[in-house]
Protein backbone atom coordinates (compact mmCIF):
# COMPACT_ATOMS: atom_id res chain seq x y z
CA UNK A 1 0.00 0.00 0.00
CA UNK A 2 2.78 2.39 0.82
CA UNK A 3 4.76 2.29 -2.64
CA UNK A 4 1.38 2.25 -4.34
CA UNK A 5 0.71 5.53 -2.46
CA UNK A 6 4.03 6.74 -3.08
CA UNK A 7 3.65 6.21 -6.07
CA UNK A 8 0.57 7.88 -7.32
CA UNK A 9 1.58 10.98 -4.77
CA UNK A 10 5.26 10.92 -4.71
CA UNK A 11 5.69 11.18 -1.26
CA UNK A 12 5.07 9.35 2.33
CA UNK A 13 1.51 9.49 3.78
CA UNK A 14 2.51 11.18 6.47
CA UNK A 15 3.47 13.98 4.24
CA UNK A 16 0.32 13.95 3.02
CA UNK A 17 -1.58 14.18 6.19
CA UNK A 18 0.91 16.96 7.60
CA UNK A 19 -0.14 19.20 4.62
CA UNK A 20 -3.65 18.68 5.06
CA UNK A 21 -3.43 19.59 8.58
CA UNK A 22 -1.75 22.84 8.28
CA UNK A 23 -3.98 23.55 5.92
CA UNK A 24 -6.88 23.25 7.84
CA UNK A 25 -4.72 25.27 10.55
CA UNK A 26 -4.58 27.73 8.64
CA UNK A 27 -8.42 28.04 7.52
CA UNK A 28 -9.64 27.55 11.71
CA UNK A 29 -7.09 30.98 12.01
CA UNK A 30 -8.75 32.57 9.18
CA UNK A 31 -12.27 31.62 9.78
CA UNK A 32 -11.80 32.69 13.81
CA UNK A 33 -9.62 36.09 13.29
CA UNK A 34 -11.61 36.88 10.33
CA UNK A 35 -10.26 38.64 7.22
CA UNK A 36 -11.15 42.53 8.31
CA UNK A 37 -8.00 41.71 11.32
CA UNK A 38 -5.96 40.11 8.63
CA UNK A 39 -6.70 42.59 6.22
CA UNK A 40 -6.23 46.60 6.13
CA UNK A 41 -8.81 48.11 3.06
CA UNK A 42 -6.99 51.67 3.76
CA UNK A 43 -3.08 50.73 3.65
CA UNK A 44 -3.01 47.76 1.31
CA UNK A 45 0.57 47.59 1.57
CA UNK A 46 0.75 47.71 5.54
CA UNK A 47 -1.17 44.45 5.57
CA UNK A 48 1.32 42.72 2.85
CA UNK A 49 4.55 43.81 4.86
CA UNK A 50 3.12 42.28 8.09
CA UNK A 51 2.46 39.00 6.27
CA UNK A 52 5.68 39.04 5.00
CA UNK A 53 7.69 39.79 8.05
CA UNK A 54 5.51 37.06 9.71
CA UNK A 55 6.15 34.40 7.34
CA UNK A 56 9.91 35.40 7.08
CA UNK A 57 10.28 35.34 11.55
CA UNK A 58 8.01 32.01 11.69
CA UNK A 59 9.76 29.78 8.55
CA UNK A 60 13.43 30.91 9.62
CA UNK A 61 12.99 31.36 13.47
CA UNK A 62 11.19 28.59 14.12
CA UNK A 63 9.96 26.00 11.20
CA UNK A 64 13.61 26.19 9.59
CA UNK A 65 14.91 25.14 12.80
CA UNK A 66 12.76 22.37 13.94
CA UNK A 67 12.94 20.36 10.40
CA UNK A 68 16.15 20.83 10.12
CA UNK A 69 16.82 19.24 13.81
CA UNK A 70 14.24 16.58 12.53
CA UNK A 71 16.02 15.84 9.42
CA UNK A 72 19.10 15.44 11.48
CA UNK A 73 18.04 13.42 13.93
CA UNK A 74 16.58 10.92 11.60
CA UNK A 75 19.79 10.92 10.19
CA UNK A 76 19.40 11.53 7.11
CA UNK A 77 21.74 14.13 5.00
CA UNK A 78 18.64 15.07 2.46
CA UNK A 79 20.01 13.93 -0.11
CA UNK A 80 17.14 12.33 -2.95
Amino acid sequence: MNTRFKRLYGGHPLHLVTLLASFALVGYAISVMGTKQLWNDRVWWQSILVWFIAAILLHDLVLFPCYALADRSLGQDGAP
